[in-house]
């Protein structure tokens, strides 16, 4: 496969969920042998409302979900995001709400 045909491939999928609702989280995967962050990989994930992939990174398995947020959702004009309590961070709901985004985020507890 050539370079970049990923990226041409679901640079359509990001077009298709222009205006509508997306999800982000991520999963370690434990299949995929020693990494450079371990014994395991994370795959974070860009979906649509109905839970269709939109664009995915994969990662050491110790690399935080929330640094991934913004790679994910750059291009993609998403009315609203909705994530777990790991992309609960000032950084990501400032980088959200410039964008005219709505942030469906869990909040970590101990910071209420």
């Amino acid at each position: 496969m050539r370079q970049g045909a990923w990226e041409k491939l679901f640079g359509h999928f990001c077009e298709d969920a222009n205006g509508q609702d997306v999800a982000i989280d991520g999963s370690v995967v434990r299949a995929l042998g020693r990494s450079k962050g371990g014994f395991s990989g994370k795959i974070h994930a860009l979906c649509d409302a109905l839970g269709m992939p939109i664009k995915f990174i994969l990662t050491g398995g110790q690399k935080a979900e929330c640094q991934q947020a913004i790679p994910l959702l750059e291009n993609v004009k998403a009315s609203a995001v909705l994530a777990d309590k790991a992309y609960d961070t000032d950084e990501l709901r400032t980088w959200l709400t410039g964008r005219g985004i709505k942030a469906v985020i869990s909040l970590i507890l101990d910071q209420l």
